[in-house]
Order: structure tokens, then C-alpha cells, then sequence
């Protein structure tokens, strides 16, 4: 899978698929805690305690900051770690935010229950599979996807991969708020479904869609002002940083756009809208997408910069077909009375 990053330079792709190996080795370890961490902070979130995981977060991102800024380069009287030093500070962020949520879900009376069961009936379980099943395969596409994009970038060289790691790390970061509103649209929302208030969840859905609308809006715009600045924290070239810096005013301006098509998702899935969940998100990420990028990576002799803003450029429908879907209403459904 390195191996598909690579490039036409062998002294490069030595480096790469050596550094590659060397954090997956230890970041490997890291799953377990991971996923016990998603089961605990998920049903902490859906309970009504949105505060210890949202703790626990900001507490493994602090540790992971620390220790990667003392390993990675060596400070304190530690040894310079490189990617090594990277990995070890995820995996053990993993560890202190994957503790924090056990703790609090041993004192929550849901999860207490929930661990002591003995046996989940099969009608509930058909119905668990039935819901869950095109969700699972959501995920697994959509990381797919997100990979693919990536590598068709990489085509573009060095500079460009390098570019895009920036913009896509800070990215990230600043749209903290965009995936917390939409995590908070699943769990507002389907609260009020399973009460049978239909007209209050429409109602809150698309308050909340425009609260994050205006909320990444805000943020796009501060992103778009520092955009010149932020690549210069980082220790590396000055073809990379005037590159990334123009990549992060493009993200910059798609983070409203960004905020409508993630609103609408979270929307679809706490209607249990499972498989039109699945055409919308990664359906729609694969096939126009991703294709969109390999086509003019493949097919075009465009800079990556253009490239970049073309690809982006096709969330823009889908945020559109999104706000579409989420205005007539056909994600309401009460899973509840399902079951």
C-alpha cells in the first residue's frame, strides 16, 4: 500500500517505504485502543454525556502534541525519534483517551447494563446487522476512496505530497467544529426521533445545519487569513509552503460547503437511512469523487493546484443534493418503533 505513493526517484522511495513500515509497525498497536475508545465514547455520546469524550479528546491531543514535539526531534534529553517518535505518540494518546472514557463508562448505568448482558435476542441482531452493514461498508469505502484521492495526487511528485499532508493535517484541525456539530446532529436528532417527535427533529436538523454552516463559515474564513502563515511552522521547503499555503486557501473556502454535505450525512444516519447514507457518502466520494481525480491526474497535465480545486470543486453538488435530501424530510424514520 506504500508502495503505491511512490515515485520515479529510488533514493525517495527507499526513504518513504522505510519511514512508512517504521510508524505502521507501532501504529499498529494502536487499534485497540482505538476501537475500545469509539465503543465507549460513542454510547457516552448517545446517553447524553457529550462532555467526558469531548475531555478525553482534547487530553490525548495535548499528550500526543507533547510527545511527539519531545520524540520526533529529541528534546528533554531524549533521543531524536523521527517517525518513530510519531507513532509512539499517537498509539500512547490512544491509550490515555481510551482510559479516560472506561473510566467514565463505568459509571454510567447504560454501558453498566450493557456490559453485564448475557444474550442479544436475534430479531435484535438481524436488525443491528441490517442498519449497521451498510455503514460498515460506508467506512471501509469511503477510507478506500480517500486513499485513492491521495495516491492520484501523488503522481504529481514530491512537493505535491508533501503540500497536501499540510493542508490535509490542518484541515483536520480546523474542522473540529464541523465534525462535533455533526456528531451532535445524530445524537440531537435521533433523540428526538426514538421520542416520536418528528416535527421537533425537523425542526432542530435544520437549525443545526445552519448553525454549522454559519460556525465553519467563520472558520473558513480565519483559515483563509492564515493560511500564509501556518506552512511556515513546518521544517521543510519553501516550493512546499507557497504550494501549501494556496492548497489551505482553497480548503479554506470549501469548509462551508464541507459543513452542508457532513450535516446532511449525520442527518441520514440518525434516521437510520443506512444504505441512502451509503449512495450519498462514499457512493458518491468513489465514483465522482475520486474518479474526478484519477481522470485528471491520469489524463491532463495540470498542476497540482488546479487539480486540487477541481477535485474539491465536486462536493459541491453533493453538499447541494444533500441540503435537497434533508429538506423533503426522507431521512425521517423512527427506528424505534422497529424494533
Amino acid at each position: 500500500m506504500i508502495s503505491l505513493y511512490l515515485n520515479d526517484n529510488p533514493q525517495d522511495n527507499l526513504k518513504t517505504l522505510n519511514y512508512g513500515m517504521d510508524y505502521l509497525k507501532i501504529m499498529i498497536i494502536g487499534l485497540i485502543p482505538f476501537v475500545i475508545t469509539q465503543v465507549y465514547s460513542s454510547s457516552l455520546r448517545e446517553t447524553g454525556n457529550t462532555v467526558l469524550p469531548m475531555i478525553a479528546s482534547v487530553v490525548a491531543v495535548i499528550v500526543n502534541f507533547c510527545i511527539n514535539y519531545i520524540l520526533i526531534f529529541g528534546h528533554f534529553g531524549f533521543p531524536q525519534l523521527g517517525v518513530t517518535g510519531a507513532a509512539i505518540g499517537t498509539v500512547v494518546s490512544r491509550v490515555v483517551e481510551m482510559s479516560i472514557n472506561i473510566v467514565g463508562g463505568y459509571r454510567n448505568t447504560y454501558l453498566k447494563e450493557a456490559m453485564v448482558l448475557k444474550k442479544v435476542p436475534l430479531s435484535l441482531t438481524k436488525e443491528m446487522l441490517k442498519r449497521g452493514l451498510p455503514l460498515l461498508c460506508n467506512e471501509i469505502l469511503w477510507s478506500i476512496s480517500i486513499a485513492l484521492i491521495s495516491q492520484s495526487y501523488s503522481t504529481r511528485g514530491i512537493i505535491a505530497v508533501a503540500a497536501i499532508n499540510i493542508t490535509t493535517t490542518v484541515t483536520n484541525f480546523f474542522m473540529i467544529v464541523c465534525y462535533a456539530m455533526g456528531n451532535s446532529i445524530s445524537i440531537v436528532v435521533g433523540q428526538q426521533l426514538g421520542a416520536g417527535e418528528i416535527e421537533k427533529a425537523k425542526d432542530y436538523d435544520l437549525k443545526m445545519l445552519f448553525m454549522n454552516f454559519v460556525m465553519c463559515l467563520a472558520i473558513g474564513i480565519v483559515l483563509f487569513n492564515v493560511s500564509s502563515l501556518i506552512p511556515q511552522i513546518y521544517n521543510t521547503s519553501l516550493e512546499v509552503k507557497a504550494l501549501a499555503s494556496q492548497l489551505l486557501k482553497i480548503a479554506a473556502c470549501m469548509l462551508p460547503i464541507i459543513s452542508i454535505y457532513y450535516s446532511s450525512y449525520f442527518t441520514m444516519r440518525a434516521g437510520g437511512k443506512t444504505f441512502l447514507t451509503f449512495l450519498f457518502d462514499s457512493g458518491y466520494t468513489f465514483v465522482f469523487t475520486f474518479m474526478s481525480a484519477l481522470l485528471l491526474t491520469r489524463l491532463t497535465s495540470l498542476p497540482i493546484l488546479t487539480i486540487y480545486l477541481l477535485v474539491q470543486c465536486v462536493d459541491i453538488p453533493k453538499a447541494t443534493l444533500g441540503l435537497v435530501l434533508v429538506r423533503k424530510g426522507i431521512w425521517v424514520h423512527n427506528i424505534v418503533s422497529d424494533l
